[in-house]
């Protein structure tokens, strides 16, 4: 694909600018220690806020690569009366379109892309194989270069529904559909807790039944979040979940209950607040359990 520029989210140091992209090693520290040193200025980094200003202000999709997804730019040149094919199939694969964006540029008689779809809108909204119709409020428009963002999900990330239902929390928190943000953050997280004991157990040889029933039947989404992960977290010398994420582990496990019980909860938990700290505390579990799981 011509003019691709993929993105990646620097993670920049406040007092000297250095900035490395944010790779697994970055989480690890951060679970380890709670905090991030920079290795030019030696100056203390925040991987909470940072990851707390992606989910407060969404920039063209870049969220997106806190769960590994694909963001990049490409340019395209409209002309008039031409229909531009914009093809990303080839490159998404059977992955799913998250996110796009258009901006021309120039002042004057610039064209601006308009989707086409069929008598489907909703369904043709994220279509990877993607018409654009040059528009112009001039009489005499002129060729315009067109900058597009998008991002996207690689198969591999399609195929992982833990990561596919934290997608669905991120997506919901943007839709200010917050009720299904909750239910698909804990869906996520209860997937992966589970499969971590699972694999805990299984390596040290407890019968697979015996595994089943207690993780189904016996210790519930608390137990094994708050008292069994602490405590085999220091056995097996994995670093401890800290205290702001087991603060918002609990709102995000009050509401969720709240709901699904109930179908609402008290108006003093629903709160923006509330919403973002509930869903990094959400993300950041999801890390720890992908870089700690047990083979």
């Amino acid at each position: 694909m011509k003019n691709l520029i993929p993105i990646e989210l620097p993670f920049e140091c406040k007092e000297c600018k250095y900035s490395r992209n944010l790779d697994d090693k970055i989480f690890k520290e951060y679970f380890s220690c709670e905090k991030n040193i920079c290795p030019k200025c030696n100056s203390e980094l925040n991987l909470w806020d940072f990851c707390k200003m992606q989910i407060e202000f969404p920039f063209f999709g870049w969220y997106f690569n806190l769960l590994g997804c694909v963001v990049n730019i490409k340019q395209i040149t409209l002309k008039p009366n031409e229909i531009y094919d914009l093809e990303l199939s080839d490159e998404i694969g059977e992955g799913e379109l998250l996110f796009r964006n258009y901006t021309s540029r120039g002042k004057e008689n610039v064209l601006l892309p308009i989707q086409f779809h069929g008598n489907d809108p909703l369904k043709d909204y994220l279509n990877s194989n993607i018409k654009l119709i040059p528009h112009s409020f001039s009489d005499s428009p002129i060729e315009t270069k067109v900058i597009v963002n998008y991002a996207y999900a690689p198969k591999e990330i399609v195929e992982d529904l833990s990561t596919m239902l934290m997608l669905d929390a991120f997506k919901s928190f943007y839709n200010k559909n917050y009720r299904y943000m909750f239910i698909s953050a804990q869906t996520s997280i209860e997937i992966l807790q589970y499969n971590f004991f699972e694999g805990l157990f299984h390596k040290h040889k407890l019968p697979k039944k015996k595994t089943t029933d207690f993780l189904e039947t016996k210790a519930t989404f608390s137990t094994q979040l708050f008292t069994l992960l602490p405590l085999f977290a220091n056995v097996m010398l994995l670093p401890p979940i800290n205290q702001k994420m087991i603060e918002g582990l609990t709102i995000l496990r009050d509401i969720r209950n709240d709901l699904i019980h109930s179908g609402r909860t008290k108006e003093v938990k629903w709160t923006k607040e509330n919403f973002i700290k509930s869903l990094l505390s959400a993300f950041l579990i999801f890390k720890y359990f992908k870089l700690f799981k047990i083979e």
